[in-house]
């Protein structure tokens, strides 16, 4: 399993990624940034680093960054810079650009949802961004947000979805990528446990609903029980040991480790909230 850390900068350029400047405008300040924003090819990293890197015959659009399939990442423009991504929204918004293969209803790469959490983790640094690590929907709100929220003023553009039939695979894959880039932030690297321990990512969500009682058996060699949510939730975990029950507080920010017992095979999840948003939970051996 590969391990994604956090990044390094030297002059704005991300250490270890393939450095081609492309076409960019005047500063980014940190005070303006909003978020960082997915884009999707419709088509692969070549094509678009012949479209983004300058030549005489060309003078157009640009982004900070741009994923392959196999992790590879080409940066166009330098942190504090704005690049040409999103006409409006170039003012206040990095970019990243992801491969697709031509379809956007193809789902991302897990390299590629990892490289855009080291992404997402960066430009969300107080030297760079200082926005919330979260899902955004709306132009006025910080976070991982989409190029197809901000309608005719962005461009009119249906990315990171595609424009007919979309399958949505590419959006709805954001809390994935916070979730990661929660974890490079708090552990340093993604994934926070040594790669030789198995970790099964979204092995089940919890019921929705206030009052929602949801049991978890646990795999035979758990460890750890991780609970992530997108949004703001509060969740009471009875580890079946005779002990209280543990109150988390859930958040973007926020995902919470309970270690199992000796002994215990299965938790039981009470929601406390009456929020209507997933509750991932996922377990470490």
């Amino acid at each position: 399993m590969n391990v994604y850390k956090k990044l390094t900068v030297h002059n704005g350029w991300v250490n270890g990624f393939t450095h081609h400047p492309g076409f960019r405008g005047g500063p980014l300040p940190t005070s303006a940034v909003m978020g960082l924003l997915s884009h999707t090819m419709v088509g692969n990293l070549p094509h678009t680093d012949a479209m983004f890197t300058p030549t005489p015959e060309r003078s157009g659009n640009s982004a900070h960054f741009g994923t392959a399939q196999d992790g590879s990442v080409i940066q166009w423009v330098p942190l504090g810079v704005i690049a040409e991504h999103a006409k409006v929204a170039n003012d206040n918004w990095y970019a990243v650009e992801n491969a697709d293969n031509g379809n956007p209803n193809n789902p991302y790469s897990d390299v590629q949802l990892s490289r855009i959490a080291q992404i997402l983790e960066l430009t969300s640094r107080p030297e760079y961004g200082r926005f919330a690590l979260q899902v955004t929907d709306s132009p006025d709100k910080e976070g991982l947000g989409m190029h197809n929220m901000g309608g005719v003023a962005w461009g009119g553009h249906s990315c990171p979805d595609a424009d007919k039939n979309p399958n949505h695979t590419r959006s709805r894959a954001r809390a994935e990528i916070v979730c990661r880039a929660v974890i490079i932030r708090q552990n340093g690297q993604y994934p926070a446990l040594p790669a030789s321990t198995v970790i099964l990512e979204d092995s089940m969500l919890l019921n929705k609903g206030k009052d929602a009682i949801t049991p978890i058996a646990l795999p035979d060699g758990v460890k750890t029980v991780r609970f992530f949510s997108d949004q703001s939730a509060q969740l009471a975990v009875d580890t079946r040991d005779g002990k209280p029950q543990t109150k988390l507080d859930l958040g973007n920010a926020s995902a919470r480790v309970v270690t199992v017992p000796q002994d215990i095979h299965a938790f039981v999840a009470h929601r406390l909230d009456a929020g209507s948003n997933d509750i991932s939970v996922a377990f470490g051996a």
